[in-house]
């Protein structure tokens, strides 16, 4: 990071802030990044290349065109609204026509353009469109400040006078929200973890649906949302120290996962490599090894819920952990002081095996605090935090529904659910008016 602070230096002398530089904090640092990783796409061109990347005479279209073929060979677009992923076989015979595309077009050797075929472009690829950028560039690169570019009101009329739609809706717009008979609705509801979202979102369609019908279609939305408050500098800094950890975490487990023949892993897929790292491939309840085949080829052990969820109404990752089958049928719906507690010799050497687990300060492992939910005797009154927490998740469905049904929208700012938030729709806005994207 003090690489980055030197390379801004004469940027900022040349706005006559000399030494500003050395106040900055960047988000990832806070989060525990070590460093910054920079432009992906670049990096790779430039080991494919070699030292003739800089002289190559089609150094800019192929940067502008790589992205866009590899897009184009995993995803497919249905009509103008949706967009799928490919089945396997066809991006492999789609990223074979890249590679033979690139040799063609750009003069590339066989080995190199293979290589770009293979790419696997990084998650969250440009929140702003690729004509957006374009235009926005150049005033970046005279020393506009992006935040103003985007926000400020000394350039709110170039901003609608570059992007006069800025604010219209985009994809699919709803005129009422769709019934839970819908076959795509279902799907939704499927993957919707916490059943009081499901409730909640049944309700708010109800309502939202008899206003539309009293009302007509709302022009603009206000969507009331929760929030963490009280929290210190450090304790959201620890905050995002642990997103930052998952990530790494995650990114680790999908990498391991293709290598071992995986296929573009699932998120349950991920999920399970995580705990089967947590809990140091063992079962904490039979302490038996977990080798890889067993757990992801012969399902010999499943995820289960710590807690029962019919009972904690929890589907987090913090509640779930490995167990093979025959326990996880013989512990049923019980906790497993429940299950296993009037056994003192099984609970002492359950207890001594979720300590060999522990992770260590800012290490891998299983969390104190998971640990702690498998020791308790009885599950905690919880009901107003449960409560919080689920009102911080169905505001995130309010949005989505807001979304659905009109361009603008003007909420508060984040709550406690910001991962199912990036999900939605991609980074945070801290400002009043939900963020808009132009182009």
């Amino acid at each position: 990071w003090g690489g980055v602070r030197a390379a801004l230096k004469p940027l900022y002398k040349a706005r006559g802030e000399s030494g500003a530089e050395k106040r900055l904090k960047f988000n990832l640092e806070l989060g525990g990044e070590k460093k910054l990783i920079g432009n992906l796409l670049e990096a790779k061109l430039a080991k494919v290349f070699g030292d003739a990347w800089q002289q190559h005479s089609y150094k800019q279209a192929i940067r502008e065109t790589v992205p866009a073929r590899l897009w184009s060979a995993d995803y497919g677009e249905v009509g103008t609204q949706r967009v799928v992923i490919l089945p396997q076989a066809k991006r492999v015979e789609n990223r074979k026509a890249v590679a033979r595309g690139l040799v063609e077009d750009f003069g590339m050797s066989t080995e190199q353009a293979d290589e770009l075929a293979d790419m696997q472009l990084p998650s969250g690829w440009e929140p702003y469109s690729t004509e957006a950028l374009q235009v926005i560039l150049p005033h970046l690169e005279a020393g506009v400040r992006f935040g103003a570019l985007v926000n400020s009101p000394d350039w709110k009329s170039w901003r609608n006078e570059v992007f006069p739609e800025m604010n219209q809706p985009t994809g699919e717009k709803l005129d009422r929200l769709p019934s839970p008979v819908n076959r795509e609705e279902q799907d939704h509801i499927k993957k919707l973890r916490n059943p009081t979202v499901v409730r909640t979102r049944n309700e708010l369609r109800k309502v939202v649906n008899n206003l539309i019908d009293l009302f007509g279609k709302p022009d603009l939305i206000r969507v009331e949302l929760a929030r963490d408050v009280g929290k210190s500098k450090r304790e959201r800094e620890e905050i995002q120290g642990g997103i930052r950890r998952q990530e790494r975490r995650r990114n680790e487990a999908k990498k391991d996962l293709e290598e071992k023949g995986i296929v573009q892993p699932s998120r349950d897929y991920v999920d399970k490599w995580l705990l089967w790292k947590e809990c140091r491939e063992r079962c904490p309840y039979t302490g038996d090894h977990i080798g890889f085949a067993a757990l992801f080829q012969e399902n010999e052990f499943d995820v289960e819920h710590i807690w029962p969820r019919s009972r904690s109404l929890d589907d987090s990752f913090r509640n779930k952990t490995l167990c093979r089958k025959d326990e996880n049928l013989k512990k049923n719906n019980r906790t497993p002081f429940e299950y296993m507690g009037h056994d003192a010799d099984w609970w002492k050497a359950f207890e001594d095996r979720l300590q060999g687990m522990r992770a260590p300060r800012g290490g891998d492992g299983m969390p104190l605090g998971k640990i702690k939910r498998f020791l308790v005797r009885s599950m905690p009154d919880d009901f107003a935090a449960r409560q919080l927490n689920d009102t911080g998740v169905c505001r995130t469905g309010g949005r989505c529904v807001a979304q659905a049904l009109v361009a603008r929208r003007r909420s508060a700012g984040a709550g406690d659910s910001a991962g199912r938030h990036r999900a939605c729709h991609g980074p945070t806005s801290q400002t009043l008016e939900a963020e808009q994207h132009p182009g």
